[in-house]
């Protein structure tokens, strides 16, 4: 082939090299990420409940929440604070981090932020610059503390940005200058995976994708049109949703992480995954077949790493059971479905 030729199309070959090769990294995530959201404990806790996810469901990866908190009429965030639950505080995850390394557990940190009066994080939005600006310093100094300690512990996967079931849409769309910002100062101090989790309905508008290593995604979709579903709706709604989660997979090149997913064990259930109200009426068997059908379905595809069930708390024996309505998992029928499958991809 004449030199020239072959100056031109190197770089193309090139690209297309690169292009394989993230593709085949993509397709050996294996094991999946077999992955539970770990409660934080209020107070100290002994190794053996780490051990819990592994020995109940075989889970190899947890993921750890230092929340950070909001008030509505407030611009600056507070975290590790006197106040907080142990689990919640810096001295508490450094600590944690260490108990659950001992069991072999791959970690995922992930900062929360809670707005008060249980207001969703992604309405949270303000009316002058000059807050804005004080929030996003704020956010800014709580992020890359927790950057600086997922490099320190050697950790495998952060998440930049998130709060329970939702996430900082209005934030992003408002303030896209500042996340890429942030983005570019986290990679300076951590050196490991990064991602952000989206909520369901909104992941297609962030904005940032192509500078992380997995898109994120709250996994919260609804599997069924009424109160009253079947299996076979639940599997119909859920084929077509793994049509669209590919092909917005392929067009980025990138695997997607459910950095939560999760059924409660209500009637509502799969009508609204999301909802986490108390409720007097309970669903064990509902709660099961969503487990079975999403996991079964979802943890067969190449294109998804794994995620992070919501939620395990750590004492267990105390928790689930079935006569409870929440999300957990723990002690109810649908334990055995998240053993089952995730055995089989651990």
């Amino acid at each position: 082939m004449p030199s020239k030729v072959l100056q031109a199309i190197l770089p193309f070959i090139f690209v297309l090299f690169l292009g394989c090769q993230s593709n085949e990294a993509f397709k050996q995530q294996n094991p999946k990420i077999n992955g539970v959201s770990f409660v934080s404990p209020a107070v100290p806790i002994a190794d053996s409940l780490y051990a819990m996810p592994k020995n109940k469901i075989h889970a190899n990866w947890l993921a750890f929440m230092p929340y950070a908190f909001i008030d509505d009429s407030s611009s600056e965030i507070l975290y590790n604070q006197k106040w907080q639950w142990w689990g919640e505080s810096k001295e508490g995850i450094l600590i944690m981090i260490d108990q659950a390394q001992r069991e072999n557990y791959k970690l995922m940190l992930k900062p929360h932020l809670w707005v008060s009066h249980g207001k969703f994080t992604g309405d949270l939005d303000f009316k002058t610059d000059s807050s804005w600006r004080l929030f996003e310093s704020s956010y800014r100094n709580y992020l890359l503390e927790y950057a600086r300690l997922a490099e320190k512990k050697k950790l495998d996967l952060f998440c930049i940005g998130f709060c329970i079931g939702t996430e900082l849409r209005n934030f992003i769309a408002k303030r896209p200058d500042f996340w890429m910002g942030l983005i570019t100062e986290v990679k300076q101090i951590y050196h490991g995976k990064l991602c952000y989790a989206a909520n369901w309905d909104n992941y297609q508008n962030v904005p940032f994708w192509k500078h992380l290593d997995f898109v994120g995604i709250d996994a919260y979709f609804p599997l069924s049109r009424s109160l009253k579903t079947n299996k076979r709706e639940l599997q119909h709604r859920t084929d077509s949703l793994i049509k669209v989660l590919k092909s917005f997979s392929d067009s980025l090149n990138k695997p997607i992480i459910f950095t939560e997913y999760g059924f409660t064990s209500s009637p509502s259930s799969t009508l609204k995954p999301w909802e986490h109200k108390p409720s007097s009426q309970v669903n064990i068997e509902l709660q099961k077949l969503a487990y079975q059908v999403f996991l079964s379905s979802f943890w067969n595809q190449e294109f998804i790493a794994g995620g992070f069930l919501w939620k395990w708390f750590p004492n267990h024996h105390k928790v689930g059971g079935k006569r409870h309505a929440g999300f957990s998992p723990q002690n109810k029928a649908a334990e055995k479905v998240i053993l089952k499958i995730y055995k089989k991809y651990n």
